[in-house]
């Protein structure tokens, strides 16, 4: 009969493992916090701007047609075209009718940086019913469109 020889297996703590695991990830974790916080003072802030804005300037009712003079601002970089059919009016009682440009002539190109008063008709079913509402679309010179709502209410 052989006697078994019993060998201590030495191995290392689990304590000092994870001592040296911390010693390890904690400095990795402050480099590379300090590399991301030196990375976010480069970017870019990005701010979003509405390209067109619109406010009203006045509004007269005579005989079932209503005149709206309203004015159209350009922040954007590119021009943006207004066609004829391009301003509809939300009605009181909830029916969308195309607006009459009376001036300026349509189609109506507002420059970047500029404005434009427009002028418009709207005829309206009864003294009861007013406009609500003036929708204009608009194109740049990349066939996008952008819809500009101006609330009169």
């Amino acid at each position: 009969m052989g006697t078994k020889r019993r060998s201590a297996v030495r191995g290392v703590s689990e304590l000092v493992v994870i001592l040296a695991l911390i010693a390890v990830v904690v400095p990795l974790i402050l480099v590379l916090q300090s590399w991301l916080s030196s990375r976010a003072s480069t970017l870019e802030s990005v701010t979003v701007v509405q390209p067109l804005t619109g406010y009203l300037v006045g509004r007269t009712y005579s005989g079932g047609t209503e005149v709206l003079t309203f004015g159209v601002r350009n922040q954007a970089r590119d021009t943006f075209t207004i066609a004829n059919n391009g301003i509809r009016a939300v009605l009181s009682n909830g029916s969308v009718v195309s607006a009459t440009v009376v001036s300026p002539t349509p189609p109506i190109s507002i420059p970047p940086g500029s404005e434009v008063v427009i002028t418009a008709r709207v005829g309206t079913v009864s003294a009861s019913v007013r406009t609500i509402a003036i929708v204009i679309s608009a194109t740049d010179s990349t066939n996008r469109r952008v819809e500009l709502t101006i609330s009169l209410s």
